[in-house]
């Protein structure tokens, strides 16, 4: 009697070792698989996004759109503030007066010049 009631308590112990094997196998498999699709029982997640970077730095004055709504090619997102570039401009055409200045101011040099040698011609 022993020996059959040994029997069933090692294929109770074997039986338990396997479903633990296959639970384990299974949170293995789910766990280690896809890590970049997210599921549900009846449905499947994808996500698409776009980074969007400006051409030039700036502070942010007005912003067109909203979060998640769709935009297209070349629509308006957002103006950035231009009185730093305003005010780069204006020093920029005041170097190109000054260096215009100049110019003229070599130009006048150079037409002094032979009235120079002349006088210096009659001394």
């Amino acid at each position: 009697m022993s020996s059959v009631a040994r029997s069933p308590l090692k294929i109770i112990r074997i039986a338990a070792l396997v479903v633990a094997a296959g639970v384990s196998a299974w949170a293995c498999s789910s766990l280690s698989g896809h890590s970049n699709t997210e599921s549900t029982n009846d449905a499947y997640v994808e996500a698409d996004f776009t980074v969007v970077a400006p051409r030039v730095a700036g502070q942010i004055s007005d912003v067109f759109v909203e979060d998640n709504q769709s935009v297209k090619a070349g629509q308006l997102l957002v103006r950035i503030d231009d009185r730093d570039f305003r005010a780069a401009l204006m020093i920029a055409e005041a170097d190109v007066a000054a260096a215009k200045a100049s110019v003229a101011n070599y130009d006048a040099e150079i037409a002094r010049q032979p009235s120079l040698v002349e006088q210096a011609r009659d001394a």
